[in-house]
């Protein structure tokens, strides 16, 4: 136990709270520069002018959700790596926000065309999101993140 009565965190509390800080503050740092630069940091990224116009044409509601998953990733890395339950809340909000923008991308436009080789990885960070939910509702239960 620690001095605030909580049992002491495993190894791989740590490892995944360090992947999960350091994955998340990419992607928020990707988001602002996409947001900032918007269509210059696209093509610096290699991005087609293709690509950069469909991006530059979702839905607000999209970008909304985008928003959503990135922000509410971000928070809830921080709250795990505190230890706090509130880390479960923050991810499955964004979870739901990856999931809506997965929805969109896949059912609604041609956003598979438009990711190129990328574009299976907002259903793969869709699912990590999804398990990381369940990872931090197995931590309260054990007493490791209140």
């Amino acid at each position: 136990m620690t001095a605030d009565n909580k049992p002491g965190a495993p190894w791989h509390f740590w490892a995944v709270a360090l992947v999960l800080v350091l994955w998340n503050g990419l992607a928020t740092f990707d988001y602002v520069s996409s947001v900032v630069q918007g269509d210059a940091y696209y093509e610096s990224s290699g991005m087609t002018a293709a690509q950069v116009a469909y991006f530059n044409t979702l839905p607000i509601w999209v970008t909304v959700a985008w928003t959503v998953s990135v922000w509410g990733a971000l928070a809830g890395g921080v709250a795990f790596l505190f230890r706090r339950k509130l880390a479960g809340l923050l991810l499955g909000v964004a979870t739901a926000g990856t999931a809506a923008y997965v929805f969109h991308a896949y059912a609604l436009s041609d956003g598979r065309a438009a990711m190129g080789v990328m574009w299976p990885m907002p259903a793969i960070v869709t699912v990590i999101l999804a398990c990381l939910v369940g990872y931090v509702a197995l931590l309260a239960r054990q007493g490791i993140v209140r």
